[in-house]
């Protein structure tokens, strides 16, 4: 228990540090936008930055049963098709940045603990 006060005490020492001056404020007219309001904003998006397209695959080998060729329609053996693996290569991908901001928020968090 006393070690739960303990910690409590640290994340409200950090909170006094690391508080905004200004209170939040919703940015943009509206914080809950409409389906039109997101498909501009992609829109904008889309003429100001490059897409990136991920790289096809055509081999599997995520598991123990070897390289599985998805070319022609081909199935893994797994039952897994191309268009799966491309969404599970993406998705992994994504989790690898997930993963480098989480452990870039675990160490800014330490250099605060230590202040």
């Amino acid at each position: 228990m006393a070690e739960l006060k303990e910690i409590n005490k640290k994340l409200e020492e950090i909170y006094h540090k690391i508080k905004a001056e200004i209170q939040w404020e919703p940015i943009g007219h509206t914080p809950m936008p409409e389906i039109a309001d997101l498909r501009n904003w992609d829109m904008k998006l889309l003429q100001t930055y490059k897409p990136w397209y991920a790289p096809f695959c055509d081999l599997c080998c995520f598991c123990t049963y070897g390289k599985c060729d998805l070319t022609e329609d081909r199935r893994g053996a797994c039952g897994i098709d191309i268009a799966t693996q491309q969404a599970r290569f993406v998705l992994l991908a994504c989790l690898m940045g997930c993963s480098a901001h989480a452990s870039h928020a675990g160490h800014i968090l330490e250099v605060l603990i230590e202040k």
